[in-house]
Formats: C-alpha cells, structure tokens, sequence
C-alpha cells in the first residue's frame, strides 16, 4: 500500500526541481538582459500629409 504514497511523493520532488529550474533559468536571463541592454534606436516621425 505505501507504493503510490512514494510514486505521488517523488512526483511532487520532480515538480518542485521543475519549477525551481524554471525559476532559476527566468532570473538568469533576466539579470544578463539587464547587464546587456540594447543600444537606444531614435526614430524620426514622418512628416505629416494633408
């Protein structure tokens, strides 16, 4: 009887290292974004037509 309580306990341990990578893959991209932020672009508005 013990069988699915270990099967659902180490299903909920790859769930949280699933979500953990995930939260450690989102906070490294954006700290590298922050160090590498894109040169600023000026854009000229055209010239308005009647």
């Amino acid at each position: 009887m013990s069988e699915p309580r270990t099967s659902a306990a180490s299903l909920w341990v790859g769930v949280a290292a699933g979500f953990l990578l995930l939260a450690a893959a989102w906070t490294t991209m954006f700290v590298l974004a922050s160090k590498h932020r894109p040169a600023d672009v000026s854009i000229e508005r055209p010239a308005h037509r009647r």
